[in-house]
């Protein structure tokens, strides 16, 4: 009685080959996330920044008009103003950033704090 085996010649590199693969696509998945994640963090940045210039210049503490400076501060950072509301002193200002396909839209508003 003679017994068979099968030849298994060649699994262990299948075995790497999805190894590997499956490694660079988690690799990219956390690079892309973590892209998106630090955008948004500049975004945020960028738009907290516009709603002061603006809210400084609708207080008068600056010359100019107050969506024009908020304007000229997301450009500065490589983002545009999507809307810019000004009310009295309070200004809300809406900033947006594309990157790998995504929008990424923030908003901030600033102004003299409410009384109580």
């Amino acid at each position: 009685m003679r017994i068979l085996f099968v030849r298994e010649e060649g699994g262990a590199s299948v075995v790497a080959i999805a190894i590997v693969l499956a490694v660079t696509l988690l690799t990219g998945a956390f690079v892309m996330t973590h892209a998106l994640f630090v955008t948004h963090r500049q975004v945020a940045g960028t738009a907290d920044n516009a709603a002061l210039a603006a809210a400084d210049v609708a207080a008068g503490f600056v010359f100019g008009s107050p969506c024009e400076s908020a304007a000229q501060i997301a450009i500065r950072n490589r983002a545009t103003i999507e809307s810019c509301t000004v009310d009295g002193f309070h200004v809300h200002v809406s900033v947006s950033r594309y990157i790998m396909g995504i929008t990424v839209r923030v908003s901030a508003n600033a102004g003299p704090p409410h009384p109580l």
